[in-house]
């Protein structure tokens, strides 16, 4: 299955601070798969999120194992539909669980290290931070015109015996404006404020000591509030989202309820993937324009509710309609003409076999 030109989020339209990297990129520049060399067997997906960084996510329903390799060709990840499984001894796994490529090895994640297998997950997908993604001295033009690719990535995958390589580029482009969301007033007794990011947060605090539960992308309770009491359900699909964007290791099994306790304050900040902004620009960049509305349920001492808000889209000063998305413009104008000069050729020759 071949995945071209897949861009998770136009990075270039966003200008957000971000968290300080080891490896700093440039808001205008778009991480892109361009292709999968040969192609991965239907139902097997390889595919770019973005996150506090860019990842890569994989995706593999069959039994056979789908094999990330790291430095030196070493495998560190194993997808399968049995599950995901980590190399605790290689060093790329405790790096790519980090958004900024770093963080203290163990001692036994060292090069010649024998691999040590440890299932990581019951499900069938997993997002790691690749940093072969990110680039590492990137110097880009301050005045851009148009995209430009400024670099090129390729991540190794092994399937059945058999070798693939996911390619892509680094595309720098024009810093249009910026997606940012808005929120609507609580319920009742709770304040709530968005985080602005590549993936956007909500910090909700529940100022009246209310019974809050929050509900996840998969319909079930998440998060529950109460006077002294923050709980979250660790095998929730929602906070391991929010984990894995965090870059910490998710080692829960998926769907199957583990509350624990975080706090006695209640308060929670969590970063929500229904605030993601969208994968393309609006139609008209040169124009704000609200995109969307989000909304996540609750429950207040019982009473449904919701946090909601809207998606929308700012242009960056200076940005005209003729500036934006000027080159498809410019393809459409072309075949204008070139129909309008078919047509008046065709025309031309019919009056001329009539005067005959």
């Amino acid at each position: 299955m071949r995945r071209r030109g897949l861009l998770v989020v136009l990075v270039a339209a966003l200008c957000f601070p971000v968290p300080a990297q080891a490896h700093e990129t440039d808001p205008r520049v778009l991480t892109v798969l361009d292709d999968i060399r040969p192609a991965l067997p239907a139902g097997v997906v390889v595919q770019i999120r973005s996150s506090l960084a860019e990842e890569l996510v994989a995706e593999n329903p069959t039994p056979t194992p789908l094999v990330v390799l790291g430095d030196e060709d070493r495998p560190f990840l194993r997808i399968s539909h049995s599950g995901v499984e980590a190399d605790l001894n290689s060093a790329d796994w405790y790096l790519t669980n980090s958004p900024t490529g770093t963080g203290p090895l163990p001692p036994t994640a060292v090069r010649g290290a024998p691999a040590r297998w440890v299932t990581v997950s019951t499900g069938d997908s997993w997002g790691w931070f690749d940093h072969r993604l990110h680039p590492q001295r990137l110097t880009a033009p301050t005045n851009v015109r148009k995209r430009t690719q400024v670099g090129e990535w390729q991540v190794p995958f092994e399937y059945g015996g058999y070798r693939s390589l996911v390619v892509g580029h680094l595309e720098l482009v024009p810093l249009l404006g910026a997606f940012s969301n808005t929120v609507d007033p609580a319920p009742p007794g709770l304040t709530v404020s968005v985080l602005p990011g590549r993936l956007p947060g909500l910090f909700l605090v529940d100022v009246a000591g209310a019974d809050v539960v929050v509900f996840g992308t998969d319909g079930k309770p998440f998060l529950r509030l109460g006077k002294h009491l923050v709980e979250v359900d660790e095998g929730s699909p929602s906070w391991a989202e929010d984990q894995r964007a965090r870059g910490n290791v998710v080692t829960t099994a998926a769907h199957r309820p583990q509350w624990h306790r975080l706090a006695t304050t209640p308060t929670i900040t969590w970063l929500e993937p229904r605030l993601r902004y969208p994968r393309d620009l609006p139609r008209d960049p040169s124009k704000a324009a609200d995109l969307q509305r989000w909304s996540v349920p609750l429950t207040v001492n019982g009473r449904r509710g919701e946090l909601a808000g809207l998606i929308r889209w700012t242009p960056a000063p200076g940005v005209t309609s003729g500036g934006a998305g000027s080159d498809k413009a410019r393809v459409f104008t072309v075949i204008g003409i070139l129909l309008l000069g078919v047509a008046l050729a065709t025309g031309l020759s019919l009056w001329r076999r009539l005067r005959r």
